[in-house]
């Protein structure tokens, strides 16, 4: 699984369960990045630093076609940020959904491979001096786990040749 993928798996998620938001007013985002729009009901999500290896990778050898494959956990934090007149209702509700067995459900059925590790509640980040001036922001902070996949062409060994020597008779050069 990309983290391409996971963006799609999320704004998949948003865009079943709710009508306040299009593909054109999801965005992918890094935090203080983006240009947001000016108006309306919109969406930001931002991968935050995912965490490796949350166990030891699964090795495995395939000796026919020698190939290595290694197999790693991870869970990938995400920073999904809710504006607009609706960004307190849909926020919550997002936060539900992902509470609930829905999310893996809806995962599962829409063949992305990734699960919820975890979500915080969401936060109003509406509380700055000023305010009036700004779009009502929600956030909720999700964590997936996925599997990062590495596959390897192992060149492997054919023959193994040697010479043995004893000490005192080795070949002069």
């Amino acid at each position: 699984m990309t983290v391409l993928q996971l963006y799609t798996a999320i704004k998949s998620l948003i865009l079943a369960n709710t009508t306040n938001y299009s593909n054109a007013t999801i965005f992918i985002g890094q935090q203080n990045n983006t240009v947001m729009p000016s108006s309306g009901n919109y969406v930001i999500m931002t991968k935050l630093n995912e965490k490796d290896e949350i166990l030891l990778p699964l090795q495995e050898y395939d000796p026919i076609n020698n190939i290595d494959t290694s197999t790693t956990l991870i869970e990938a934090p995400f920073q999904i940020d809710f504006y607009g007149s609706t960004a307190e209702e849909d926020a919550g509700q997002f936060g539900a959904l992902l509470n609930s067995k829905f999310a893996n459900q809806f995962f599962n059925d829409n063949n992305y491979k990734c699960s919820v590790s975890s979500n915080d509640p969401p936060i109003n980040l509406n509380s700055i001096s000023g305010r009036e001036q700004y779009l009502p922001r929600f956030m909720v902070k999700v964590r997936l786990f996925y599997n990062r996949v590495v596959t390897v062409a192992d060149l492997g060994i054919d023959t193994i040749t040697g010479k043995s020597y004893e000490a005192n008779s080795l070949p002069s050069e």
